[in-house]
């Protein structure tokens, strides 16, 4: 498997021109998947999930 660039919910939220409270709600509504989250918890954004 070809590995993927990773980022933030801060990095996607800049890239998107949203906050990562939107990002969070969208997809607390199912309105997006839900992310892979690292061991810490943290959401994992991959190239493909953008």
């Amino acid at each position: 498997m070809e590995s993927q660039e990773k980022y933030t919910i801060k990095e996607v939220a800049k890239r998107l021109n949203l906050t990562p409270v939107a990002i969070r709600y969208y997809e607390d509504e199912g309105l997006v998947p839900p992310v892979t989250r690292n061991k810490s918890g943290y959401r994992e954004f991959h190239t493909s999930d953008i």
